[in-house]
């Protein structure tokens, strides 16, 4: 008998089953249960049905303006999840059926997951139906969220490393040996650039330079910047290289190699998440950025690459989700240890603003008394 006659007469189509998990995902959402958790994401219906075409036609939109794609996957992803998860088990079968109400209902559906997350969802479907109310001129439609405004985000403490989990993080890559001289050079450089995690997985060979401890990582919109490091970060660097030498890809373009070649987003993802199961500590690669924003916040490190008239800023984050500056990360200055701030860094600043521009308005990174002594500093005057 073939396989496909062995099936169930009485279950259902794959498409009735997606149907159906749509349907019970919606009822659990109202009736308060949390939503279920499947691996580092939640259960997830994104079978449009009806709604898909002009999904479709959205993709095709967004790759014509060179989107990244992340902000694809998210943008298709956040349209194709309300389809599914709330449009069709309310009886719609078409986008122009779609009123406020319904955007207003599944953002009270989606506030179960977190307010950042429904606020990142409405910005999503806010840029699709804009899209959609001018996609052809010939025939304008409604835009249903015209007139939203997104859930509030409460203010929160976000979570960053100590001094103490992040020498524990260190701590399980030490040692000789391809896994550890490569790992131990991975969880140093989030440590010491902040960077995103797509930014230092897509590293090149040629990006990075242990001598000048400078590395060139694209970011958000194709955007170039040079991130710096510590000498400890330098040397990691180094061994790692020497050991990659000797890997049967070494010819791979790529910095970062596994077993059978160039290391993925997802890859450095597992070798920090096992570093922190290892160590006992909670980690995701987004907690570096946060200790980074932290930490310069205060004061305690400082980069040429950070600031206006030197590198590119455009991409620096909110102060309470992450910054994208880069320490020339001072060595004798830990990240999350207290003291004065290091003089050699503040040397090497050519510009001292009070603020950082952001692409929704202006962050405030240094309060006027903080960038004083650092211009103190940079002229010998701050007292000892």
């Amino acid at each position: 008998m073939r396989k496909r006659d062995q099936k169930d007469p009485g279950a259902p189509s794959a498409r009735c089953a997606q149907r159906l998990s749509s349907f019970r995902l919606t009822e659990a959402f109202m009736s308060g249960q949390s939503p279920k958790k499947t691996g580092r994401g939640y259960a997830r219906d994104l079978e449009a049905g009806p709604f898909q075409p002009m999904i479709d036609s959205w993709d095709l939109h967004l790759r014509a303006e060179r989107k990244s794609a992340k902000t694809v996957r998210t943008y298709l992803e956040a349209a194709q999840w309300l389809a599914a998860g709330y449009l069709i088990p309310a009886g719609l079968a078409d986008w122009d059926e779609v009123k406020a109400k319904y955007v207003q209902g599944w953002m009270i559906t989606l506030l179960r997951y977190s307010d950042c997350y429904a606020n990142n969802q409405f910005r999503a479907l806010q840029q699709f139906f804009k899209w959609r109310a001018t996609e052809d001129p010939d025939e304008p439609r409604p835009n249903p969220m015209a007139g939203l405004k997104p859930p509030k985000i409460s203010e929160k403490l976000v979570p960053v490393f100590t001094d103490a989990e992040l020498a524990a993080l260190l701590g399980t890559c030490k040692g000789g040996g391809f896994q550890n001289r490569r790992d131990y050079a991975i969880v140093s450089m989030f440590k010491d650039t902040g960077a995103r995690l797509s930014e230092l997985a897509g590293l090149m060979t040629d990006d990075v330079s242990a001598r000048e401890r400078e590395a060139v990582v694209t970011g958000k919109g194709d955007k170039q910047r040079t991130v710096r490091f510590t000498y400890d970060t330098a040397r990691a660097l180094d061994r790692y290289q020497r050991e990659r030498a000797r890997h049967k890809m070494a010819r791979a373009g790529a910095l970062w190699l596994g077993v059978r070649g160039p290391m993925t987003a997802s890859g450095v993802y597992q070798v920090i998440e096992r570093c922190g199961l290892e160590a006992g500590v909670e980690v995701n690669p987004h907690k570096f950025r946060h200790t980074f924003s932290h930490v310069f916040q205060m004061g305690r490190v400082a980069s040429d690459a950070t600031f206006p008239g030197k590198r590119d800023h455009a991409s620096v984050g909110d102060a309470d989700r992450g910054h994208q500056g880069n320490a020339d990360a001072c060595d004798s200055e830990p990240a999350g240890q207290g003291g004065r701030v290091n003089m050699d860094c503040i040397r090497s600043i050519d510009v001292v603003p009070d603020s950082v521009a952001l692409g929704d308005g202006t962050l405030r990174l240094l309060q006027r008394q903080t960038a004083a002594t650092r211009a103190d500093a940079r002229y010998g005057e701050l007292p000892h």
